[in-house]
């Protein structure tokens, strides 16, 4: 499969009333093509997808959008690496596609997950730095007032 074969009617629908770079990518980021693209295609191949497609001159909104689309699609792996590279392509036939990839970059987060095990406590009560905290057996409740 190629991301050619992607059914990109709702980005098209998008791109098609788009006045603006921001509007088109917040439209992306919650997109269903560009879902189906992180999901089924390899950076890779969405890196190399990309490229060719920069090069390639419109014919219908599908191929004036699918550059935008890929892009939003790349960068949900966090490589901020990658997407600086792709600034170096030139992009004749798609307007946005440098300010999109810098919002991108400017805006990523690294995202990392940490999974934190706290220590096994033997005694009935600790103390954590100046604060108590509860024992297994004991619970906390707060009231928030409005």
């Amino acid at each position: 499969m190629t991301t050619t074969k992607i059914n990109y009617d709702s980005a098209v629908a998008t791109f098609a009333v788009a006045n603006t770079p921001m509007f088109l990518l917040r439209k992306l980021r919650s997109d269903s093509a560009v879902e189906r693209l992180t999901q089924l295609f390899s950076t890779d191949k969405l890196f190399s997808d990309l490229v060719a497609s920069l090069r390639k001159k419109p014919e219908n909104l599908t191929d004036a959008v699918e550059p935008y689309a890929l892009l939003v699609a790349l960068s949900r792996n966090g490589n901020l690496a990658l997407l600086k590279e792709l600034l170096k392509y030139p992009a004749p036939f798609s307007e946005w596609f440098s300010e999109i990839a810098n919002i991108l970059i400017q805006t990523s987060m690294p995202l990392t997950t940490t999974v934190f095990t706290p220590p096994q406590y033997l005694g009935a009560e600790r103390n954590n730095f100046a604060t108590n905290s509860p024992t297994k057996s004991q619970s906390v409740s707060a009231k928030l007032d409005h």
